[in-house]
Formats: C-alpha cells, structure tokens, sequence
C-alpha cells in the first residue's frame, strides 16, 4: 500500500474526501497494472501470473457443478477486470441474461447456502478472483447467493457492480471473448 495513500485517508475529515482517496488510490494501482501486463497496447496473458486461469477456473467451475440439480453459472471478475462468465457447455448464452434480470429483479438474496459454499469454495481455490457470482438455473428459475454490499463476505459494495459483471460478460461487444463453457 502505498505510504501517500494511507496519510491521505488518515487525514480525510469525511467519507467523501476517504473515498476519493480510495479512489486515487485504486486509479494509481490499476496503472500500474497497465504498465506491468500490457505492451503496446495489448494484453500479453502470459504475464499475468498473479491473477487467475481461466481453464482452471473452468475446471473447478466444472467440479463445482456436480453440486447444483441445474445449470450452474458463474460470472468472476479481478478488480482490475478481467471477467469471465461460464456455462454449462451446450447452453446458450440466454441463461446468463436471465441472471442479469434475476439480479435486477431481486437484488441481494443471501438465502442460498449451497451456491455461497460454492462460491467460498471457488474464491479459496482461485485467490486472484475478487468477485465472484455463482447462480444456478433449473430450466425455469433462477437462483444466486449474494449478500448485500455491507455484508463482509462479499465484495460487491453495489447491485450496479454486480449487474455490471453479468452484463459486460453476456451482452458487450467483447462477450465472445468473456463468456465461456466449462
């Protein structure tokens, strides 16, 4: 952490000026990351060590399903981007819109223990994953584990971030890139 950062939290008299900082903070980290991974302009994925696999995020993706009578789906993200969704194979994409409409129609549902151990497994075993949404659909429905942002196990502080993740991943013009099937 930087040492600048810190004093200048420290120092803040409200939450505003706490969060720009935090926000400076996050902007100076993320430029960094720019100048460690990318060259040119482009992304090199082979130096990107610290952050996750996707083909062994699929892999465990894959074993996780095992668990859920459904289709499980996962979104994941890195706070310096790099999202990901994943599907069953042989599922179309459509299944992670219906996540999207879930999350935007329900909001937090903290009420799915199963899919939030799947997800504590998911998060264990990929550390280079900072947010993590594990739904399940059974043909008909839709169902997640997601505690609202104030809750500490989770690390969306909005359902803008969430519904962001989902929505980049299944709806961007990047979406061939970013959606996926374990």
């Amino acid at each position: 952490m930087d040492v600048d950062f810190t004093a200048a939290y420290e120092r803040a008299e409200d939450a505003n000026e706490q969060y720009r900082s935090l926000r400076a903070e996050l902007t100076r980290l993320r430029n960094d990351l720019f100048d460690r991974y990318f060259e040119d302009g482009e992304f090199d994925p082979a130096r990107v060590e610290e952050f996750f696999d996707p083909d062994e995020v699929a892999e465990t993706v894959r074993e996780l399903a095992e668990a859920v009578d459904g289709h499980l789906l996962v979104f994941v993200a890195n706070d310096f981007g790099f999202p990901i969704a994943l599907r069953p194979e042989g599922t179309d994409r459509s299944l992670q819109n219906d996540v999207r409409e879930g999350i935007l129609e329900n909001k937090y549902d903290d009420e799915n223990e199963g899919l939030r151990s799947l997800r504590d497994e998911l998060l264990d075993r990929h550390p280079g994953i900072h947010k993590a949404i594990v739904a399940e659909h059974d043909g008909e429905s839709v169902r997640y584990h997601l505690p609202e942002g104030s809750n500490s196990t989770t690390n969306f502080l909005t359902v803008r971030e969430m519904v962001g993740l989902v929505d980049y991943t299944t709806n961007s013009s990047q979406r061939e890139d970013l959606s996926g099937t374990y």
